[in-house]
């Protein structure tokens, strides 16, 4: 049932990035800088509150009016466990998640309401692009909790969203690799010193 040690070591980095990835967009809505809340465009429409302020939301596809019962970090294992997919695979997902904040930071930048989705359809993709054996969507809907017709809109607005430009050149992956290597290291060198200026 454990993860291979090489595996629970990307696990732990990547929930991290991600976790950072969250923290920042929440940060960003709090101060009004990130357009419209957390998976949608800002122009009416669901009510949801995150990052330190309310927000009313149209609903996209990648919005769930109610955040998932289960946190990230282990959704994140769930398909790390199930998948098998390469190892690459999840460093490929982040520069999609990247690449889709940028193209519309009121849409995509990750939140509670749309991070299990994009988070699972970013690895699909990676693994579909990447990997020379990989599950059908049926298979990855089944890991994902969702039905196969969702987690099929699902991929079609990431894709178009990317506008299917899912090819990675390896520069851009080594430094994203790298990015976000230095990105967990700032963080917990954070936490370590508020943790040594306020100690128990």
């Amino acid at each position: 049932d454990r993860l291979h040690e090489d595996d629970e070591a990307l696990m732990v980095l990547i929930s991290a990035g991600l976790g950072l990835r969250m923290e920042a967009g929440g940060v960003a809505r709090a101060q009004g800088l990130g357009g419209g809340p957390c998976g949608c465009g800002g122009d009416g429409g669901v009510s949801a509150t995150w990052g330190g302020a309310e927000w009313t939301t149209t609903s996209s596809v990648f919005f769930a009016r109610t955040p998932p019962r289960i946190a990230l970090a282990d959704y994140f294992r769930r398909i790390v466990k199930y998948t098998y997919s390469s190892r690459a695979c999840y460093s490929l997902a982040v520069v999609y998640l990247d690449r889709m904040s940028a193209a519309s930071p009121s849409h995509y930048t990750l939140c509670p309401h749309n991070a299990h989705r994009l988070v699972v359809t970013a690895v699909m993709l990676a693994a579909k692009f990447q990997d020379d054996v990989y599950y059908n969507n049926g298979y990855y809907a089944r890991v994902a909790g969702v039905s196969l017709r969702e987690l099929n809109a699902l991929e079609l607005e990431m894709l178009k969203t990317l506008r299917f430009a899912v090819h990675v050149p390896e520069p851009e992956w080594r430094a994203k690799c790298e990015g976000l290597v230095a990105e967990v290291l700032r963080a917990a060198e954070a936490d370590s010193a508020a943790c040594r200026s306020h100690p128990a």
